[in-house]
């Protein structure tokens, strides 16, 4: 009997630890990050002599080289196998260190259970936050990924979100990895490293700037002459945002480029410079900083059937046309006028004085 009641407590006291370790593990796991261990990396689809290593399980050092290829564009895939559940989870991240005197175009990809590939497509965002840089920088996603100049390094910050994926998606993720896309007669390093699922609670990425987006023109034509405007406004879940301000800044002074608070840039003429960095205050709370593009025109480089230029000049090439009034007003012409009629009176006193002495000669003899 003693045994028995013995019995009945030990399983009491197991069933309560049981129930304890149930309701509070998930929890824990809800809240907590996810390091990715890298032991398995394949290359899948080679566009080049390309070379991956992996260092102690905390490294990835990837190679890729085009040397003597033709002209264009090489795409390769370095997969990491890696089955997990991705849908708890709000953004992955990872560290990455650029190693090439140029910049490096990548992207990120997952393959489900069933071979789909997934991968983040042009005009979604990524955020990159430097080293020792509290600020993050929204990147636009183009055609083949987005670009990390030669200097980066640092983390790269990708919202689960922009996959246009529902959780369950997430669910069947299998590996994943990075696609790299590098152009003829290069090589490119770079080193890749703590790679996490992020967790909501842990994410570095407040939520407010997650459901914000900034409107406006992303590549902006410098003038040949005048100006260009471009205007910029947050907006909400595709919509106006009402409940939250915004405030823009060019993130350095830039000759001939100026924002107002209201987000309207101007590009003047003089304007040199390929990028500039808009700095957006969201309630000021958060910095969101967003690049945009400033191309020349293509009217510089259009031309009639004979090879002549058809470009409308700039100002300093153009010759002024000056009025009547002001040409008489100029000091050089007004000393030219002076210098006119002393010559005109010179000539017209040595003319009579040699008429003059012609004529005593006459008259005398």
């Amino acid at each position: 009997m003693l045994y028995r009641k013995k019995h009945i407590k030990i399983s009491y006291f197991a069933s309560i630890i049981l129930l304890f370790l149930f309701f509070v593990f998930p929890s824990y796991a809800m809240h907590s990050n996810l390091d990715i261990k890298l032991n398995s990396v394949t290359v899948k689809h080679n566009g080049g002599n390309n070379k991956c290593q992996v260092i102690k399980d905390k490294f990835i050092k990837l190679e890729t080289n085009t040397m003597k290829f033709q002209k264009g564009y090489y795409t390769s895939l370095f997969c990491i196998n890696s089955k997990c559940d991705w849908s708890r989870y709000r953004e992955v991240s990872f560290y990455i260190k650029n190693l090439s005197d140029t910049a490096i175009k990548i992207n990120l990809f997952a393959i489900l259970d069933n071979g789909e590939y997934i991968m983040l497509e042009e005009g979604e965002y990524i955020f990159l936050q430097k080293e020792k840089n509290n600020y993050m920088k929204a990147i636009d996603i183009q055609s083949e990924g987005f670009e990390l100049n030669n200097d980066f390094e640092g983390r790269v910050h990708i919202p689960l979100k922009n996959f246009n994926f529902n959780k369950e998606t997430f669910r069947k993720v299998i590996s994943f990895g990075i696609q790299t896309t590098t152009k003829e007669d290069i090589i490119q390093k770079m080193e890749i490293s703590n790679i996490q699922l992020i967790s909501p609670q842990k994410s570095n990425i407040p939520k407010e700037i997650l459901n914000l987006k900034i409107d406006g023109d992303k590549n902006v034509v410098k003038p040949i002459i005048g100006e260009s405007i471009a205007q910029y406004k947050m907006i909400t879940n595709c919509k106006e945002g009402s409940e939250n301000t915004a405030s823009f800044y060019l993130e350095e002074e830039v000759e001939g480029v100026s924002i107002t608070k209201g987000g309207r840039l101007t590009v003047l003429a003089n304007s040199i410079v390929k990028k500039i960095n808009i700095k957006s205050v969201i309630n000021d709370k958060f910095n969101f900083i967003f690049e945009i593009n400033l191309s020349d025109s293509s009217i510089l480089n259009l031309k009639d059937k004979e090879g002549l230029s058809l470009t409308v000049p700039k100002e300093n090439e153009v010759r002024k046309v000056i009025s009547s009034q002001e040409l008489f007003n100029r000091t050089d012409t007004i000393i030219l006028f002076r210098i006119i009629i002393i010559l005109t009176v010179i000539l017209l006193l040595t003319i009579y004085l040699l008429w003059r002495i012609k004529w005593k000669k006459e008259n005398i003899d």
